[in-house]
């Protein structure tokens, strides 16, 4: 019987959390109902130029905690600025979440 409550009790906490935990984006991997970190593209290739190793990078994050909870600025505008890019040629993001309790969303800007 207790583990019938703690299943319940997990499938009711998975139900409130909702899509708090889900990033939306235009690429949706799949994510883990218990911990995901995923790295994705958010947009490729503005101008078609090729991946450099000497393209500047930017990062721009903001965190969210207990799916209720969220602040930052993760825009590729504040990732430009972080990185001091002008010039975009394509961008990623990075996703972490665990059990909806903390989560973090950065959008990282390649570019010159």
């Amino acid at each position: 019987m207790k583990a019938l409550a703690a299943v319940a009790a997990l499938v009711a906490v998975g139900l409130m959390v909702g899509c708090a935990g889900v990033a939306q984006t235009p690429v949706n991997p799949g994510y883990g109902l218990i911990y995901s970190d995923v790295k994705a593209p958010l947009q490729v290739a503005y101008d078609k130029t090729p991946v450099s190793t000497n393209d500047k990078v930017g990062q721009a994050t903001c965190v969210n905690f207990l799916g209720w909870i969220c602040a930052g600025d993760a825009s590729i505008q504040a990732a430009c600025q972080e990185g001091k890019i002008t010039t975009v040629h394509h961008v990623d993001y990075h996703f972490m979440n665990f059990l909806g309790i903390y989560g973090n969303f950065t959008t990282i800007v390649y570019g010159e």
